[in-house]
């Protein structure tokens, strides 16, 4: 039973430090895919945020140059050359747009669509760009207007968009997917987890090794909306009465957040084979135990069987048992010790047999005695009779 129990409780103990670890480990993945997210949109950042204050760029974008006919028609082609060249060699930029309603479009996609920056402006994503002209928003592959931007969700991960300070013009810049794919696809979360990527217009990108979900699998949570309401910056919970971990780590400044849902059947199958060779170490140990109590106690109750028998010998008057044991434990000393008192016990007999004769030797010598002592009175008497 003892071993039972050591085998259970050792079993939870090893489970419950595994099922740490791995909460632990996880965790700290979470937070290096938000590291190198981080890094990346930051190079992103710092690589096109020059454009934003190109003074030629806001002179175009404003008219200035709109009556100088030569440099109006050259230099959106110098800038979108430039552009083309930077996202050929970039390894993070599908495309780089540059939108205004007063101006043909500068874009890497070639796109000549009038009225990009109305359209976009339209949309949710367009309206955040707009509450912060100075800093970038980063939203999510989904957009209405990427027909006329002519690109599409399958060519790009997510979107850094910010406006011109005091210019009705936005610069949008493509992260490529595989960024994001490569990120995402990076932990080796088990069978059945979703690893996805929240943006701040509440849309998401799931990784391309996630489970199958109905709908969405992040969004309209109210884990995943408590989880970016919060104050802190990374955390883990299992929700869905227990049956998921949810992970989950923020970008800070961005808006957007890196979840993870790992069922707890996958956690737990890491504690399988501690599991297995605990309960199979549980049951050798239990039949080893049983088969060593059996054993022990069918030979000491051998060795018991044996003695009493000898000893009910003894008291039947058969002083010439001997109690002998091939044990060499205390069953030896008994069976010595037995075997000594049976012993002493026969010399005593024999010693009361020796005083018992010469006991009766004694007798008989006073009887004869006794006789002479009757006779001699009586010859005493006879002859006092023939006297008289």
């Amino acid at each position: 039973i003892f071993i039972i129990i050591l085998g259970l409780v050792s079993y939870q103990k090893a489970s419950a430090q595994i099922i740490e670890s791995y909460e632990t480990s996880t965790n700290q993945t979470m937070q290096m895919m938000n590291q190198y997210l981080k890094l990346s949109f930051d190079t992103v950042q710092s690589n096109y945020k020059e454009y934003i204050n190109d003074s030629e760029l806001q002179k175009l974008f404003k008219g200035l140059y709109d009556n100088d006919s030569a440099v109006h028609g050259a230099l959106p082609g110098q800038y979108m050359d430039d552009l083309t060249h930077a996202v050929t060699t970039d390894a993070l930029v599908s495309n780089v747009y540059f939108i205004t309603d007063t101006q043909v479009p500068i874009t890497t996609s070639q796109t000549k669509e009038e009225g990009l920056y109305s359209a976009y402006t339209a949309t949710e994503q367009g309206q955040m760009a707009l509450v912060d002209t100075f800093k970038f928003v980063l939203v999510s592959n989904q957009s209405d207007v990427d027909d006329k931007l002519m690109t599409d969700s399958s060519k790009y991960g997510a979107r850094l968009v910010r406006s011109f300070n005091g210019i009705k013009a936005l610069m949008i810049v493509d992260i490529k997917s595989d960024v994001l794919e490569s990120t995402l696809s990076s932990p080796d979360a088990g069978e059945g987890s979703i690893v996805g990527f929240v943006t701040a217009d509440n849309k998401e990108l799931l990784s391309s090794l996630s489970a199958s979900v109905e709908g969405t699998a992040f969004v309209g949570k109210d884990y995943v909306d408590a989880a970016m309401a919060s104050e802190e910056l990374s955390g883990f919970s299992y929700v869905e009465n227990e049956k998921y971990l949810f992970l989950y780590s923020k970008l800070d400044g961005r808006g957007a957040m890196i979840c993870a849902l790992i069922p707890q059947e996958t956690i737990i199958g890491q504690t399988a084979d501690i599991q297995q060779f605990s309960r199979i170490l549980v049951i050798v140990a239990s039949i080893v135990a049983i088969a060593l109590g059996s054993l022990l106690a069918k030979q000491y109750g051998d060795a018991i069987y044996n003695m009493i028998h000898k000893l009910k010998k003894v008291s039947e008057g058969d002083l010439t048992v001997e109690v002998k044991t091939k044990r060499k434990d205390e069953f030896k000393l008994l069976a010595e010790g037995i075997s000594d008192m049976v012993a002493h016990m026969k010399l005593l007999v024999s010693s009361i047999k020796e005083v018992n004769g010469e006991l009766g030797t004694a007798a008989t010598g006073m009887a004869a005695a006794s006789e002479n002592f009757l006779l001699t009175p009586r010859d005493i008497q006879s002859e006092i009779s023939e006297m008289s």
